[in-house]
């Protein structure tokens, strides 16, 4: 039975209320558990103009639902919550986030576009505060004089580290720090290459996820990507 509802643009999505129906692609999933929530599933959802959402099904619904999400898949999404987006390492500049319910409806739709939706930023507005501090970005680079692979005692528990710096097309530097089983794939990627001749088609690294972490006593940025891949 075809829906009755209009198809909503991504950023004309109110609050006022959870009859809306988008048409997303599924850019990125991942499993996240906070104490105070529990489990949930984690989605970055983009609409065809490049306008992306963040999206969360909780633990009660995700049986439900997750195995029809498939990362690149195009989706019909209506009957939703939506509630306001704040805080840091937001993964979506939209002001809003929407969350599924029981009443949600999931149908697949045709490919719109073929886009991966990079929300690519330079290294200069990085470094000059350009950049929302709050909102995550992607960065596409070559690695250069990547570290050594290291173990670490964080909150008494090992975690492996490794620090590298990235390069852009001006040569323009970007430290970076990957944490645990980001760190063993960023080493493997790596492994057949000579990080003093750097690779033709270079390293995008897309990061999805950071949050504060004690090392050694010390506040430290824990940056947890959720994927990455090689770029052209």
């Amino acid at each position: 039975m075809a829906s009755k509802l209009p198809i909503t643009y991504v950023q004309n999505i109110k609050s006022f209320k959870s009859s809306w129906r988008i048409q997303v692609k599924i850019l990125h999933i991942w499993k996240h558990f906070a104490f105070t929530s529990g489990e949930s599933m984690e989605m970055v959802l983009v609409y065809k103009e490049g306008r992306r959402i963040h999206c969360s099904i909780k633990k009660q619904h995700l049986k439900r639902y997750e195995n029809h999400l498939l990362v690149g898949s195009w989706k019909f999404i209506e009957e939703f919550n939506v509630s306001n987006s704040i805080g840091q390492y937001r993964t979506a500049k939209q002001c809003y986030r929407i969350s599924f319910v029981k009443e949600t409806i999931v149908s697949n739709s045709v490919t719109m576009s073929d886009s991966d939706f990079l929300g690519l930023v330079r290294f200069s507005q990085i470094h000059e505060g350009i950049q929302n501090q709050s909102i995550l970005c992607d960065v596409l680079s070559q690695i250069v004089n990547m570290g050594q692979l290291s173990t670490m005692h964080v909150n008494n528990k090992e975690a492996k580290k490794i620090d590298f710096e990235l390069r852009d097309e001006r040569d323009m530097r970007l430290s970076c720090t990957l944490w645990g089983t980001f760190a063993d794939q960023i080493v493997q990627t790596t492994s057949n290459t000579e990080t003093e001749k750097l690779p033709d088609d270079g390293l995008a690294l897309t990061l999805l996820e950071s949050k504060p972490i004690k090392e050694s006593g010390e506040d430290r940025g824990l940056l947890e990507p959720v994927s990455y891949g090689h770029g052209c």
